[in-house]
């Protein structure tokens, strides 16, 4: 069910969790009955479920049947203080910028960013708003929120990696590729492009 949800296929969460392909086929064709505690939990941490309900114990059609969700709409450069828990003001419940999605899964870990700037013009424009996934793991070549701890900023580019080492490139040739360093934070995938996707309220 969560794979058909999410459209992932066994390829993709085996890299994503390091796990072997063949042990992730296993699981889900029954023949691994009684999985080690810390795969499930790799395994729920990725599709956003809990332990028992990748167990059945809890059902997953109650917190993935609604196909519109809410998204909160924030601040490109609040990005890390939120995902860190460091913005003490960053209330949920009483935010009032959001945008719709359709979206067939758990919506806690997204939020909505404005593209800023011309980096990766022309296919992020500038306004655009871009849906980012917090808990999803960066795969090589995905757009993903970086914050970069030198200039103390946030922003968006293709993740280019090879081997330990990872480079953000724009699309436009105009900015410079950037290297990764241990000091920097991946905050989030880049799941969605859209436009008029505002609402308030």
């Amino acid at each position: 069910q969560l794979f058909k949800i999410s459209g992932t296929t066994e390829a993709v969460l085996s890299r994503a969790i390091k796990l072997p392909r063949s042990t992730i086929n296993r699981i889900k064709t029954g023949i691994i009955t009684d999985p080690k505690a810390s795969t499930l939990e790799k395994i729920a941490n990725y599709f956003c479920v809990s332990v028992d309900q990748l167990l059945g114990r809890h059902p997953i059609s109650s917190v993935m049947s609604t196909p519109i969700v809410k998204v909160p709409l924030v601040e490109l450069s609040k990005l890390y203080d939120i995902t860190m828990n460091r913005n003490a003001e960053f209330n949920l419940v009483a935010h009032n910028d959001w945008v719709s999605l359709e979206y067939a899964g758990i919506s806690a870990h997204l939020f909505a960013c404005k593209v800023i700037g011309e980096a990766m013009s022309p296919y992020l424009e500038e306004q655009s708003i871009l849906i980012v996934d917090t808990s999803k793991i960066a795969q090589n070549r995905n757009f993903v929120a970086v914050y970069l701890k030198e200039s103390d900023e946030v922003i968006v580019r293709t993740l280019l990696m090879d081997g330990k080492t990872q480079i953000l490139q724009a699309m436009n040739d105009m900015f410079p590729n950037i290297k990764l360093t241990n000091n920097d934070h991946i905050l989030g995938v880049v799941i969605h492009v859209k436009q008029d996707l505002y609402t308030q309220g």
